[in-house]
């Protein structure tokens, strides 16, 4: 059974042999195999190929070894080109590398701070210091937002203000 493009936006069809495999039709007749599962707790989807080079068997078999890639051995395809395109941009601006919120700091200061004189800046740090000292050592990824409720509920406790806006 060929399927028709749908007139507008995307027609996405299950494949119910291989369990997350699906194919995306645009109304620009634009056909994709993807593998839809979930990684860490997140629906994630993965392209697998082009459903005009590829057929539904080479997909399949695909889509079994991605998942078993993702699943597995944790390999996150979407991660890692995300950290590529990443690394790219802060080599492209100058931009020293992050390893931890310190750091991000001195390249924030480094790079638009002074650049754009902005006056207000060595308060700022200063109260960023005195509120966020215990996460400035940890790594930007790694920041959760319980670290940040455990700031803020630090702050409530010796009686800071906190802006509701």
């Amino acid at each position: 059974m060929a399927i028709k493009p749908p007139a507008e936006g995307r027609l996405v069809v299950r494949d119910p042999t291989c369990r997350g495999l699906t194919l995306r039709v645009t109304s620009t007749d634009v056909r994709t195999w993807s593998l839809e599962i979930k990684v860490h707790g997140r629906q994630r989807r993965f392209s697998v190929g082009n459903a005009k080079a590829l057929g539904i068997g080479e997909a399949r078999k695909r889509a079994s070894v991605l998942r078993l890639k993702v699943i597995e051995e944790g390999h996150d395809p979407v991660a890692s080109r995300r950290e590529k395109r990443r690394d790219a941009t802060a080599k492209h601006s100058g931009a020293a590398a992050i390893s931890d919120v310190h750091s991000l700091l001195d390249s924030f200061e480094r790079l638009k701070a002074k650049p754009n004189a902005i006056r207000s800046w060595p308060e700022q740090r200063q109260m960023i210091r005195a509120n966020f000292g215990p996460l400035l050592d940890k790594a930007p990824t790694d920041l959760t937002r319980a670290d940040f409720r455990a700031v803020l509920d630090a702050g409530l406790t010796r009686g800071a203000p906190i802006s509701g806006k």
